[in-house]
């Protein structure tokens, strides 16, 4: 576990640690690295995570059943929304092949195909807290282009975005 915290205390470090851990996706490190980030997140926006709202967020396409998808939004002086993107029923998705495999764009485009997520969400710019990387919304977005990097996306927005994924 402290091996996995030092991996993460850079965004950098913590971009090469995410890219790392999906490249094995048996690797148990993956979900001490996905709740350690997580935790983190959650501890920055400590203030207003009670403040934000529940919203659903619209999935289609042929694999739009194994997604669960929503955003965390408050209207404010900060109009910050947080955006979770999360894989369901693993293994009719993505098949057992897949999981002793690395997750990279390639598979996320043959994993998500036509997939698309859409919704009320106040920004169009945001940063993966796991990878770093910005990443664009529209109305229609693509999971592929969302879930690129990392099986799994928190996307953060709004005011700030340069410190909300800082680490202490």
């Amino acid at each position: 576990l402290e091996a996995l915290t030092d991996s993460t205390r850079t965004p950098a470090a913590q971009r090469h640690t995410a890219i790392e851990l999906a490249s094995q996706l048996n690797d148990p490190r993956l979900k001490l690295f996905v709740t350690s980030v997580l935790l983190r997140m959650r501890a920055q926006l400590a203030k207003q995570w009670n403040e934000m709202d529940y919203v659903p967020l619209d999935v289609a396409g042929e694999r739009s059943d194994h997604l669960i998808a929503y955003s965390r939004a408050v209207i404010s002086p900060t109009n910050r929304s947080v955006v979770v993107l999360a894989p369901r029923l693993w293994f009719t998705l993505a098949g057992k092949e897949i999981s002793g495999q690395g997750w990279n764009q390639a598979t996320a485009e043959s994993v998500w195909e036509d997939t698309t997520v859409g919704g009320p969400i106040h920004e169009s710019t945001f940063v993966d807290v796991f990878t770093g990387a910005q990443r664009n919304w529209s109305a229609k977005t693509r999971v592929a282009d969302l879930l690129g990097d990392f099986p799994v996306a928190v996307l953060v927005g709004g005011a700030d975005l340069a410190h909300s994924t800082d680490h202490a």
